[in-house]
């Protein structure tokens, strides 16, 4: 758990749950502000539902491959290069 600018904990579900209601400037400073397991946790289950969500929603899927783009450095060229969560 991380805490926000006003000192407020912030927690990696809120942060997922952000992501996937497309909030991804709020997204975003939530991910800066988690310790770094929570962080890398939280971008790998994005990892895994991403190409659900682009199947029933492809703008949101691409929103979640925008923000696992910038923010996952196993993420690369629209990839995950890592072994998938099991």
């Amino acid at each position: 758990m991380g805490e926000s600018g006003s000192g407020v904990p912030v927690l990696a579900g809120e942060v997922f749950e952000s992501i996937l209601a497309g909030e991804s400037e709020h997204s975003r400073n939530g991910l800066e502000r988690l310790p770094d397991d929570d962080r890398q946790q939280v971008l790998c289950t994005l990892c895994v539902v991403c190409g659900e969500v682009e199947t029933n929603c492809p703008e949101r899927g691409r929103q979640i491959a925008g923000v696992l783009a910038t923010e996952c450095k196993y993420f690369v060229d629209g990839k995950r290069t890592c072994k998938p969560l099991e």
